[in-house]
């Protein structure tokens, strides 16, 4: 069985011996034993990775030789840089060959036009983490960030993703209709028959109809969920999987 694409975003992997963390493995290790042509990472997949410290690459190294695994066997990995996982092309980029994606991507995959990125653009009005996505995407930060000691940058970030965190639960916000109505906006000007994005943690998927055809918005949700899911591209179809029943 060939799979043309795998999605999953917002695992939010923390310490390797967590039960989310070795699911996830299990999860990878199941790919491994089938035909992927994709593996699509749509960012947060970690808590916190930024560029080529070693303190992640250490601290992540079994989940990265798995990986590094998937790639060597012909699977293609594309990685969206989200809120958490920042300068990837760093590491998994130069290193390890993956395709790395700092904002949205659109493609035709299966015969189905695709567009995808992590979805935290979804909210204009959310000044706040604009400004901040915007500073941390900065030159001088990246260049500061890169040569700061790893633990320290760990230290900062972890701190940094539980208040951002706070935030987030704290804020008044319809996810669903926001990602909906952004949905709306970028097929204005956009050829795309499914946008895919995460971020949210709210998993969705719907059609939305507009002036002069349909389109799909689907929510790839979160890896906190008891039963966390995958999406899957097969046969041109798009459809949500347990992660260990793939």
């Amino acid at each position: 069985m060939k799979l043309e694409a795998v999605f999953v975003s917002d695992v939010h992997l923390t310490e390797p011996d967590s039960e989310r963390y070795q699911i996830f493995l299990q999860f990878l290790n199941l790919l491994s034993k089938k035909t992927v042509k994709r593996l699509v990472l749509l960012g947060d997949i970690f808590d916190l990775w930024v560029g080529r410290h070693q303190y992640f690459v250490s601290k992540h190294s079994e989940l990265v030789q798995i990986l590094g695994s998937l790639k060597s066997k012909g699977t293609e990995i594309h990685y969206f840089e989200g809120n958490h996982d920042l300068y990837l092309k760093d590491f998994f980029g130069n290193n390890l060959g993956f395709e790395i994606h700092p904002d949205s991507y659109e493609v035709v995959w299966d015969g189905l036009k695709i567009r995808m990125e992590h979805g935290d653009l979804a909210n204009p009005d959310d000044r706040g983490y604009l400004f901040l996505r915007s500073f941390l995407r900065n030159v001088l930060t990246k260049n500061l960030i890169r040569n700061i000691p790893g633990k320290l940058v760990n230290k900062i970030g972890e701190s940094a993703s539980h208040k951002s965190r706070d935030y987030t639960d704290h804020l008044n916000v319809d996810s669903k209709n926001l990602v909906r109505d952004y949905a709306k906006r970028l097929a204005s000007t956009s050829d795309f028959d499914v946008l895919i994005t995460g971020h949210t943690h709210q998993k969705d998927d719907v059609k939305l109809s507009l002036e002069d055809r349909e389109i799909r918005s689907i929510n790839l949700g979160s890896w906190f969920e008891e039963e966390p899911q995958c999406l899957v591209l097969e046969n041109s179809s798009l459809r949500f999987h347990r992660v260990l029943e793939i």
